[in-house]
């Protein structure tokens, strides 16, 4: 399996709300993005703004993820990510972490820090954040509504200088 990464294209807009639509994959985002109502037009607006990076990920030439980065602070070095898997066909391969390690390095001499968070429940979230160096720094409790139920908000963060 061989996971690549490219600059998401005003192109990819309709496939990415595709995604961000399917309850699997929106019942774990932020709570704007949780309805099913994700438009192509927002999405191509997002990938306009200075403070967004939007990354679409491959397994074997197949776009099937998208890692984000949001409320980018050049001058500090921060940012926040958020990422999720399309194609559930792919689920517990390994290739979100993949991907999320291959745009850290990618941001390495542009960022300072990278800060992401994820439901408590969301074990899966958590192995991959995990998996590519982030630590847990704290948690909102009760802070995130899934299926209707309270969690936890877990909180990391992954230093990418050398500072």
């Amino acid at each position: 399996m061989t996971v690549l990464v490219r600059d998401m294209m005003v192109e990819d807009a309709e496939m990415v709300a595709a995604w961000i639509n399917q309850p699997r994959v929106g019942k774990y985002l932020s709570s704007n993005l949780r309805h099913g109502d994700m438009q192509a037009g927002l999405i191509r607006a997002a990938l306009r703004r200075s403070d967004q990076h939007w990354s679409v990920f491959l397994i074997d030439g197949e776009a099937v993820g998208l890692v984000a980065f949001d409320g980018i602070d050049a001058e500090d070095g921060i940012a926040n990510c958020w990422y999720l898997l399309g194609e559930e066909r792919f689920q517990g391969q390994g290739a979100s972490a993949q991907a999320l390690g291959l745009v850290l390095e990618e941001k390495r001499d542009a960022l300072h820090s990278v800060t992401a968070w994820t439901a408590a429940v969301n074990t899966a979230s958590i192995r991959c954040l995990e998996k590519v160096g982030f630590r847990r720094v704290g948690a909102y409790s009760g802070a995130f509504v899934i299926d209707g139920d309270r969690t936890d908000r877990v909180l990391f963060e992954k230093l990418l200088s050398r500072c």
